[in-house]
């Protein structure tokens, strides 16, 4: 079932411009915005995984506390 929900002109435009061609629906604009912006997520989280984690007290060396 369709939701009404409210955005900002601004938010609108923005939305318009994402459009793959004018006859594509908000909710599929909506829906590859988020897809995308899940996948990012995901390899900054793999990213983040991979690097080397530094033990608590040696920050704590590394900033002279």
């Amino acid at each position: 079932m369709p939701t009404t929900v409210q955005v900002s002109k601004e938010t609108k435009r923005r939305l318009e411009e994402e459009k793959a061609h004018p006859r594509e629906t908000y909710d599929e604009v909506i829906q590859e915005l988020l897809d995308e912006h899940e996948m990012n997520l995901k390899v900054k989280i793999d990213r983040a995984k991979m690097q080397e984690s530094i033990p608590h007290d040696k920050v704590k060396e590394m900033l002279g506390l």
